[in-house]
């Protein structure tokens, strides 16, 4: 029988750059994805819980579990549960609908037509090129970011549309001399910013 500690080789020693007690993450990397993203969605319903939720995944490094019965798992479906109980607690705060501008970003807000009735955002999508016309793509959650405060004002109004061309509220190409200086076709003129 040979001696394993015997036959060595040189490069064995690479062995002794990891610690003994080093032990691999064992969450996928959906797992350690999905929790922060949970992490970061209860950072804004309760910072402070968010901080402790970051300290326990801290101490938990290295002892994570994999499985749907492993402790990553529950971790995950204890953060869900938090975030969906935090925001039903939190009050719907209802905003025009309208233009809107959070963090140099616009944003159309406007209820659902048919279904469900809701509010929800869309994000500006500026033309691809030169002539085109902007468009607004869904933006999950926006509009519970967005508040009074970050409704676009009648000068950011007319400087957006002065820059696409297009109407502040829905997104045409105007091609009216009015339309063009008042940054807004007649039939949204008459609904108002």
């Amino acid at each position: 029988m040979i001696d394993t500690m015997a036959a060595r080789t040189g490069n064995d020693d690479l062995l002794d750059l990891v610690p003994d007690n080093a032990t691999p993450d064992l969450r996928s990397p959906r797992q350690r994805e999905l929790m922060a993203s949970l992490v970061e969605q209860l950072r804004q319903l309760d910072p402070e819980l968010a901080n402790q939720a970051e300290q326990y995944e801290a101490r938990m490094a290295g002892k994570w579990t994999p499985g749907r019965n492993g402790n990553a798992s529950r971790w995950i479906d204890r953060l869900i549960a938090k975030v969906r109980e935090l925001r039903k607690a939190r009050p719907v705060v209802e905003i025009e609908d309208g233009m809107y501008i959070l963090d140099g970003v616009i944003y159309k807000v406007q209820h659902a037509v048919h279904g469900s009735g809701r509010q929800y955002a869309k994000r500006l999508v500026p033309p691809a090129q030169e002539g085109g016309r902007a468009t607004f793509e869904y933006a999950p959650g926006v509009v519970r970011k967005l508040r009074p405060e970050h409704r676009m004002s009648m000068d950011q109004a007319k400087e957006w549309g002065a820059l696409y061309g297009t109407c502040v509220r829905c997104g045409r190409v105007l091609t009216r001399e009015d339309s063009i200086e008042r940054m807004m076709g007649s039939t949204c003129y008459e609904k108002g910013l």
